[in-house]
């Protein structure tokens, strides 16, 4: 029975500091949405769809939600091979402007029905 409790307590502790951890790298995790984003794989695409949209993105992106802002947009970030990028989606989220404080450059795409603003901040 002791060797049982044990366990559990070493689990709940490396559960624990596991998640510190990614509150820390991703601001915060919102893991039922995260755990609900469906993973299409096509030919050399794969489609990530949401509560909240549906994009077609390379084969090894990896979407985390991170919850809502104060303006109720949903927010997240996808892991790529390169790095992090980061999303607000909503009718109130950031519009990237350029020389806001944190951004320098600014460029625009679309994708599918969404127009994607993309903020650079070269620092």
């Amino acid at each position: 029975m002791k060797i049982l409790l044990k366990w559990i307590a070493i689990i709940l502790i490396l559960c624990l500091v596991v998640h510190i951890g990614l509150f820390l790298i991703f601001g915060g995790i919102d893991y039922s949405e995260t755990f609900l984003t469906k993973y299409i794989r096509n030919d050399s695409t794969k489609t990530i769809s949401t509560s909240h949209f549906m994009i077609e993105t390379p084969k090894n992106w990896i979407h985390i939600f991170h919850g809502y802002g104060e303006e109720g947009e949903a927010m997240g970030t996808f892991l790529t091979k390169s790095g992090k990028a980061r999303y607000e989606y909503g009718i109130f989220s950031n519009p990237f402007l350029v020389n806001s404080i944190d951004v320098f450059t600014s460029d625009s795409l679309r994708a599918n029905s969404f127009k994607i603003y993309i903020a650079m901040n070269d620092i």
